[in-house]
């Protein structure tokens, strides 16, 4: 019927519009959910971090070809979340400590532990465990004795005959005790526990030969016994050996 023609293409604009803005929302749903596996629809650059309470967020680059793109990931902090200068990680303390009030962004003693601060806020160290952490001139260290004179004239040096010390910005960083049989010499511009004579079982021109006496192994310096080591008490128990390699010397060897 000619207005049945007429009445059809009259009405179909008016079904076609809400069709099409369906249509458009779907594929625009569709990017979305094809980009969660590329960059995300959320994508983030590398380095971005951001706290939200107590959790971090930072960018995760993900390398996998499949699924290339950078995406957000989640670490809830132990302690708490601090943000400054456009970036943010987890901090030790709640708030800025005074051990970092003089440095804010470098480092500090921390009870016992060598400590980094930022912008204020503490975060984790490395504890210096035997030793204790003072405030040297080349800043907090982990130091095994007081402020020695001595170390101002030299890196290391004989503490006695059964010892030999070493030094870092002033302070005795490691005391390192001769076994029996070796007192401390210095020889070749070393400081070192030695042989009180030479052995004929040293290369006499060598800073480090070594030879095997049964299960031990034996290192010299230029002729002198310095140190040893036994095979036989390792684990698992191995045997002294001869290298076979152009350096040369011998090692513990747990297959014969």
């Amino acid at each position: 019927m000619p207005g049945t023609d007429f009445a059809l293409k009259d009405r179909m604009p008016g079904i076609g519009r809400p069709f099409q803005r369906s249509c458009q929302l779907f594929v625009a749903a569709l990017a979305c959910f094809g980009a969660l596996f590329t960059t995300g629809c959320d994508a983030c650059n590398a380095g971005d971090a951001l706290c939200e309470g107590n959790v971090l967020h930072w960018c995760n680059v993900n390398d996998d070809s499949a699924f290339a793109g950078n995406d957000w990931v989640d670490y809830h902090c132990p302690v708490t979340c601090h943000a400054a200068g456009g970036t943010a990680q987890c901090v030790e303390s709640s708030g800025p400590i005074p051990e970092c009030a003089g440095d804010p962004n470098g480092k500090t003693c921390y009870g016992n532990n060598v400590s980094d601060c930022w912008d204020g806020y503490l975060l984790q160290g490395q504890s210096c465990d035997s030793a204790t952490c003072v405030a040297s001139a080349c800043g907090p260290i982990c130091a095994a004795g007081a402020a020695d004179p001595r170390c101002a004239q030299s890196d290391s040096f004989c503490d006695g005959d059964d010892a030999w010390i070493e030094c870092y910005c002033g302070y005795v960083s490691n005391r390192i005790p001769c076994d029996p049989g070796l007192s401390c010499q210095v020889a070749h511009g070393a400081v070192l526990c030695l042989s009180p004579t030479p052995d004929p079982r040293c290369d006499p021109t060598q800073a480090g030969s070594s030879f095997c006496d049964g299960t031990v192994i034996t290192i010299c310096w230029y002729g002198y016994l310095t140190n040893s080591s036994d095979c036989a008490l390792g684990s698992p128990p191995s045997v002294c050996v001869p290298v076979t390699t152009p350096e040369s010397g011998v090692e513990c060897d747990s297959a014969h």
